[in-house]
């Protein structure tokens, strides 16, 4: 196999699901009950991680051999828990995972990588004529082992995401870099079962007698996340099952997940983006002091920042003299923003001292910044302060 080949070789990472909250680590008070002070780590983690990728390795290299077993592989892997599928690297819409025959949702590109394991990647860099022909049997290698291993990991009784990821073409919409929102994952047409093969699967489609029977033989899995970081109550609550939400609290059940509470797939964010209130509060009544640390702070839009600093670049020009003389000092900018996400008003903290400069800088922060709301405990917009820094160096004498 080329070195070209080798270097593109991805193998899965576990990452954060869903795009950010802006919701804000430092508000968590240290002891919540039902709150993790920290995401799960450790020799523990280290090993179970070291472990994934060098099965992801193992893979690879049986794939783009040539000579393996896809069925027993894919019966091997679901042995141990390893529901990753075979996967390649889409050059368009751009540099994403996707697995062969297989779609899902959320999609396998939306997940960067969490959905599979081994990747194929084409290199990007031009090569011998013999390693051209060395990439292109490598990648048909792949091709041939990815379908027949999805499909037999699909296939398997023990797979736990029936209504998440099903058979279908590697060309179809579903691949493309969406986010979707947390009640629209999954395809619904499935039935309610009786047999679901896991908390997550009950909560997302069990029947209430099932969900209650892996409830009971299953408690020490209520906050394990699964390989989308999402645990039972997160899936009952991006399903809408209020019966199941209340069930899964009854028992215990975090409304922070697995990790922390500022993380997007915490049940109780997971509710707050979908602004569904009567869970926010069936999860706050179990979990009081969770509220404060569930109401964010407005976020400045990022792409306004540049706009910002060259507004305050232009504003301090020519004025460095009417600084007072001495170190830089680093100026805080409190900024009120409305419901809308418009900046109300503006403070500047300590003073410069220079006439006519705070109301000047003020003034560009309220022209340029544009922002995300805040958003009180029910995901619902409200308004708060923000607040921005500027670092000013008083003009060097000679």
């Amino acid at each position: 196999m080329s070195d070209a080949v080798r270097r593109h070789q991805i193998l899965a990472a576990m990452l954060a699901l869903m795009a950010p909250c802006g919701c804000s680590p430092a508000k968590i008070p240290a002891s919540v009950p039902g709150q993790r002070a920290e995401n799960p780590s450790g020799p523990s983690a280290e090993r179970e991680a070291e472990t994934r990728e060098a099965a992801a390795r193992r893979l690879a290299t049986v794939a783009a051999s040539g000579r393996g077993d896809p069925i027993a592989e894919a019966t091997r892997a679901a042995s141990t828990g390893d529901f990753r599928f075979v996967g390649y690297s889409m050059l368009v819409p751009g540099l994403f995972p996707a697995a062969y025959g297989v779609i899902c949702r959320p999609s396998v590109v939306s997940q960067d990588r969490r959905l599979v394991g081994p990747v194929f990647g084409a290199s990007d860099v031009m090569g011998s004529a013999e390693e051209m022909a060395k990439e292109r049997a490598t990648a048909e290698n792949f091709d041939r082992f990815g379908k027949r291993y999805n499909a037999a990991l699909l296939a398997d009784r023990r797979y736990p995401y029936h209504d998440l990821c099903r058979a279908g073409s590697s060309d179809s919409r579903e691949l493309r870099a969406e986010r979707l929102p947390p009640h629209r994952y999954g395809f619904r047409d499935l039935v309610p079962t009786d047999r679901p093969i896991d908390p997550g699967e009950a909560a997302r489609r069990g029947t209430a007698a099932s969900l209650d029977r892996l409830i009971a033989s299953k408690r020490a899995e209520l906050d394990k996340a699964d390989i989308l970081g999402m645990t039972p109550l997160g899936w009952a609550v991006a399903y809408r099952r209020g019966a199941a939400i209340e069930a899964l609290l009854g028992a215990g059940a975090s409304p922070a997940g697995a990790g922390r509470v500022s993380d997007p797939t915490a049940p109780i964010q997971i509710a707050r983006a979908m602004q569904w209130r009567a869970a926010v509060e069936a999860m706050l009544k179990r979990a009081p002091a969770l509220r404060e640390a569930v109401e964010d702070p407005p976020r400045l839009i990022e792409r306004s920042r540049a706009g910002l600093n060259a507004a305050l670049a232009a504003t301090v020009k020519g004025r460095e003299a009417r600084l007072a003389p001495g170190p830089s000092t680093v100026y805080k900018l409190t900024v009120t923003v409305n419901p809308e996400g418009q900046a109300a008003s503006c403070r500047i903290a300590p003073l410069t001292g220079a006439d006519g400069l705070d109301r000047a800088l003020c003034g560009a922060a309220l022209r340029e910044t544009r922002w995300k709301p805040g958003r009180g405990a029910f995901g619902e917009a409200v308004a708060g302060v923000g607040s921005l820094t500027a670092r000013l160096e008083p003009r060097r004498q000679p």
